[in-house]
């Protein structure tokens, strides 16, 4: 009976734990596509002859950090990586593009 118990009760705990994961995971993906403008609008404004932006990755790093990677101008050499933290956000200060985009755009 102990056994049976105790079985329960770790299910229980493992099915509480994925659901709190699963919750933060679609938090992280809706901050992501509510942020998505924004990065759009920040590689514009700092790197000019940006035509395009495609997203190809969003990543929940942490309980409330997510990472957003693309590339822009249709080549996947001029990328770029924002991490960002949610509900709050500083793009600006968390971008990181690769050379290549930072040489051909800047």
């Amino acid at each position: 009976m102990k056994k049976v118990i105790f079985t329960l009760l770790g299910l229980a705990i493992v099915a509480a734990g994925v659901m709190v994961y699963m919750l933060q995971h679609h938090e992280a993906k809706s901050y992501a596509k509510e942020i998505k403008p924004q990065v759009i609008t920040h590689l514009q404004k700092e790197f000019h002859d940006v035509s395009s932006v495609t997203f190809t990755e969003e990543k929940l790093l942490s309980k409330k950090r997510v990472q957003i990677s693309g590339y822009v101008n249709n080549n996947k050499a001029l990328g770029f990586s924002v991490t960002t933290s949610y509900p709050a956000g500083d793009i600006e200060s968390e971008l990181v593009v690769d050379q290549a985009l930072f040489d051909q755009l800047k």
